[in-house]
């Protein structure tokens, strides 16, 4: 049994460092520039980098998905976010914005889901970048609820 079980434990570990499967730190990067259609200021749009978490995916609230930045969209609406989850497995990346485009009076929720060829390794030989312009007034998925924001609101720095 004791042989059985010393075996066991060797070929796991043979088959863990064949396999890589080791945790590390993956990272992703995503730049680009938010638009409206009514010309709004994106400048202030905050922008949260999560990891979706595919076990809370039919729940609303951000808070379930694990944050790795936050950064608020500069006067020209470019961003630059950059973030690492640790793990097995590459991540679900996901911008969540939020904003004013379209409604002065709530704030609202844009939802930009990465692909994961955007999610790399150090070491990796190529690394891709999200690079796109994002359209606010044709993405919006609602009203962002005051519970659901994090960061705390902060309306003199951006949205958070």
């Amino acid at each position: 049994m004791l042989n059985y079980f010393l075996s066991l434990t060797f070929t796991g570990l043979v088959a863990a460092e064949y396999l890589d499967f080791t945790p590390r730190n993956y990272d992703v990067r995503a730049t680009g520039t938010l638009y409206c259609e009514d010309t709004s200021e994106t400048h202030k749009a905050s922008i949260i980098l999560a990891d979706i978490d595919s076990l809370y995916v039919s729940l609303p609230s951000v808070l379930y998905d694990d944050i790795l930045n936050w950064t608020v969209a500069g006067k020209d609406g470019k961003f630059d976010i950059y973030g690492t989850e640790w793990g097995f497995t590459k991540f679900e990346p996901v911008l969540y914005i939020a904003h004013h485009c379209g409604d002065w009076k709530n704030i609202l929720q844009s939802r930009v889901v990465l692909d994961q060829k955007y999610v790399f390794y150090k070491s990796d030989e190529f690394k891709l970048v999200f690079n796109e312009s994002i359209d606010l007034y044709n993405n919006n998925i609602g009203d962002y609820y005051e519970e659901d924001i994090y960061p705390p609101l902060d309306k003199k720095k951006g949205y958070f």
